[in-house]
């Protein structure tokens, strides 16, 4: 996914706009002298930069006034800052019962429900953040499309975001392109989102996992060549990130003649030798070499560790070796996982072909949203729709075949 903004870094950003002065609490609070007193240490410590003693004081607070919303707004960001997302929601939770029109506290409320995986709930905070008219109109959007998407809302998140402008500022700009590729993708719009990620590379060429998603979109869609020029220059930005010399080394597998896939493995070898992730770059490796056998059990290792693109590259080996049940199983697996990958889409079509050429003929056409210039993909696609004695579409593919193969040839060329 693309590299959005990080929740205790956005948490840190807005506490230096919300700017609570203690005295301004003070003010708020209808209490006895002990309670205010105790807010003013704790927010003096809070800003000294000693946050558990400013949370020990806040506690306190509401062990003499458990209703100061003002100390389970404090409460709520010291717990956020530290990752305790549950107690930071349950004092957000209360403060925004006892000031509903507190835009700010639904706007952090709805950070920590998406730091918990509960988007549902993240975007109805944003929501209500929105209409209390929280100061920073384009960050809450960006915030908001993004909870959208992971509710299973893409269309809304795009909604969303038209509602802006793309933000002048460039670090804001490229998360709002990030969040607009990620809903474009979830709604099967593949080129639209390769260039969206484009646009948020254009603002922030230094985020890696805007590069992540760009590399593994382009590998989607069978540009495998383009795929791996941005790889390397991926890998000369961040030499040392796991991430980016994984997708290094998987763009490498398409291109064998190069050895990007074996330097891959030796770096990731050498950084993080336990992520199960140098399983998946030593089958490629293997496979390259054509040793089938044992890059299938490289692959099994991985997808028994969880990697999904694992199930792909053992499928596509398995279907080498002839084994096309076992094939099919994987494959199916794989799009279980990666619903939008075109590669994986084609190699299930190419799978049930032999046996079942209508299922594989749909299969095939979703694989084309995401490769409409894959020369590969148009010969398989026309093969089909002769064998389904629909000559016209044959003929349509295949010249698409000739075409994108001669594009192809003079890409390599250059």
């Amino acid at each position: 996914m693309p590299g959005v903004v990080k929740l205790r870094r956005l948490i840190r950003f807005w506490i230096r706009l919300f700017a609570l002065s203690v005295f301004g609490i003070a003010s708020v609070l209808v209490a006895q002298q002990p309670v205010v007193d105790l807010m003013r240490q704790a927010d003096a410590a809070y800003r000294a930069g000693e946050p558990d003693r400013a949370a020990t004081l806040f506690r306190q607070v509401l062990r003499l006034d458990p209703s100061a919303a003002p100390a389970h707004m404090f409460l709520g960001i010291i717990t956020s800052q530290s990752g305790q997302w549950r107690e930071a929601i349950e004092h957000f939770q209360v403060v925004v019962e006892a000031t509903p029109a507190n835009a700010h506290a639904h706007f952090f409320l709805g950070a920590a429900y998406g730091a918990e995986g509960k988007w549902a709930e993240a975007a109805q905070s944003y929501s209500l953040a929105l209409k209390n008219q929280f100061p920073e109109r384009d960050r809450l959007i960006v915030e908001l499309a993004r909870a959208q998407i992971e509710s299973g809302q893409p269309k809304q998140a795009l909604t969303t975001l038209r509602s802006i402008e793309a933000p002048s500022d460039k670090q804001l700009a490229s998360q709002y392109h990030a969040v607009q590729a990620l809903a474009q993708q979830r709604l099967d719009q593949p080129t639209q989102a390769i260039e969206s990620i484009r646009r948020a590379l254009e603002n922030n060429g230094y985020d890696p996992g805007h590069w992540q998603f760009l590399i593994s979109s382009i590998l989607s869609s069978g540009q495998v060549e383009i795929a791996m020029a941005e790889a390397l220059t991926a890998n000369r930005r961040f030499p040392n990130h796991s991430d980016i010399q994984y997708q290094f080394g998987v763009a490498g597998y398409f291109v064998p003649e190069l050895p990007f896939t074996e330097m891959a493995l030796r770096n990731m070898r050498e950084t993080r030798p336990d992520d199960p992730r140098v399983s998946v770059l030593e089958g490629l490796v293997s496979d390259q070499r054509g040793r089938l056998e044992q890059a299938s059990e490289a692959f099994r290792a991985a997808a028994a560790l969880g990697i999904p693109e694992a199930h792909l590259f053992l499928g596509l080996a398995l279907q080498e070796q002839g084994d096309q049940a076992a094939a099919e199983s994987e494959l199916r697996e794989a799009l279980r996982h990666l619903p939008h990958n075109g590669q994986v889409l084609f190699g299930l079509g190419k799978v049930l072909s032999a046996g079942n050429p209508e299922e594989a003929l749909g299969y095939m056409r979703k694989a084309e949203v995401y490769m409409p210039m894959n020369p590969t993909l148009h010969y398989g696609l026309g093969t089909l729709y002769r064998r389904l004695e629909q000559p016209d579409k044959a003929a349509h593919h295949m010249e698409l075949f000739r075409k994108y193969q001669q594009e192809e040839a003079r890409l390599m060329e250059r």
